[in-house]
C-alpha cells in the first residue's frame, strides 16, 4: 500500500511529517557495522547505500521515536543521519547525494541526483536536528538545497517543463521524464526548509513549484488513469501503488492552497481507482510497458 497521509499531521508544524513512513521500520535486508540499511544493486550482485532508502527508513524510526520515545528508534535515525552527513557531496556536486546505481530505466549511470533523495533527505535531517538538538544535520539540510538551483545540464535536478515552469527531476534524464511523485516529495522537503529553518530560498521555490503543478498537472492524467511520468514516447501508465500515491499526495496538497485545482484533480484520481474498468486497462498498459523494456 502507498504511503496515506499521516493521521496526526499538523501542517504548520509537520514534526511527525507529511506521511506515514512507520511501516518501513521492518526492513529485512542488510545493514552496515552501524546500523544503515543496505539494498542490493543486481547489475553488481553487491549491497549498496541508496540514500532513498536510507532516509526512509530513518523517517520512520523518527515517526517511532515520536510516538514510542523508545531510545532503539534514536539510535536508528541518527545512524541514518550521520551517514547522510558523511555522504554528502562538496564541489561540484555540493550538496548532493549521488546514487550510485545504475537505472536502464531512465539511462542513468552511477553518480546520478535524485529530486527525492533531495527532498527525502532534508525533510528527514531538519527533523533529526528538531529532535537531537545537533546543528550538523540542520547545516546538511540546509545545503541539500543547491542541487535545486542547477539545471540537470549543470550536474542540478532543475528543468523547466514547456520551457517554463521548474521541475526537480527524481531521474535527471535525457528527454526529461518529469516523474510527479518524486516532484512532490522535492517540493515537500522546501517546505519543510522554509517552516523549520526560515529558509527564503527554500520558501520562493516551493512557491514556484506549486505553480508548476498547477499548470503540469492536467497532463498526468489520461482520461482513467494518472501517468508515473512526462516522458516522450510510450505513455508510462502509473501503476496501481504509484497512482493511490498521487491520491494521497494531492489529498496533502489540497490542504497547503486554497485552489480547486488541487483537489479536483484528488477527487478525479480518486475516482478512476474506483472504476474496476479503469484499474483492469491500467493494469494492462502496465504490463505491456513492462515488457517492451525487457
Amino acid at each position: 500500500l502507498p504511503h496515506r497521509v499521516s493521521d496526526k499531521l499538523n501542517i504548520d508544524y509537520p514534526l511527525n511529517y507529511y506521511f506515514d513512513f512507520r511501516p518501513k521500520i521492518n526492513y529485512n535486508g542488510k545493514f552496515d557495522s552501524k546500523g544503515v540499511i543496505l539494498v542490493f544493486d543486481y547489475d553488481e550482485d553487491d549491497w549498496v547505500y541508496f540514500p532513498i532508502s536510507i532516509f526512509n527508513y530513518g523517517m520512520a524510526a523518527v515517526q517511532h521515536f515520536i510516538e514510542t520515545k523508545d531510545a532503539k528508534y534514536r539510535r536508528i535515525f541518527l545512524s541514518q543521519a550521520d551517514w547522510a552527513v558523511a555522504s554528502q557531496k562538496n564541489g561540484d556536486a555540493a550538496g548532493a547525494w549521488q546514487i550510485e546505481i545504475k537505472n536502464r530505466t531512465y539511462n542513468l549511470d552511477t553518480g546520478w541526483i535524485s529530486s527525492i533523495s533531495q527532498g527525502m533527505g532534508i525533510s528527514f535531517l531538519l527533523r533529526v536536528w528538531l529532535l537531537s538538538g545537533n546543528k550538523k544535520y540542520l547545516n546538511c539540510a540546509s545545503k541539500a538545497i543547491k542541487p535545486y538551483l542547477k539545471d540537470v545540464t549543470d550536474g542540478g535536478i532543475r528543468v523547466f517543463y514547456k520551457d517554463r515552469f521548474p521541475f526537480f527531476e527524481e531521474y535527471p534524464s535525457e528527454p526529461p521524464s518529469f516523474v510527479l511523485n518524486g516532484f512532490i516529495t522535492s517540493l515537500l522537503g522546501l517546505r519543510d526548509l522554509y517552516i523549520f529553518e526560515g529558509n527564503r530560498e527554500a520558501k520562493k521555490l516551493w512557491e514556484q513549484g506549486l505553480v508548476t503543478l498547477k499548470n503540469i498537472l492536467a497532463d498526468y492524467d489520461l482520461g482513467y488513469w494518472s501517468r508515473y511520468d512526462l516522458r516522450q514516447g510510450d505513455v508510462n501508465v502509473a501503476s496501481s501503488f504509484y497512482h493511490c500515491y498521487h491520491i494521497e499526495q494531492l489529498k496533502l496538497m489540497a490542504m497547503f492552497d486554497k485552489d480547486n485545482v488541487f483537489r479536483e484533480y484528488y477527487k478525479r484520481f480518486r475516482e478512476y481507482n474506483h472504476n474496476i474498468i479503469n484499474k483492469l486497462r491500467a493494469y494492462g498498459l502496465k504490463i505491456l510497458w513492462r515488457l517492451k523494456k525487457l
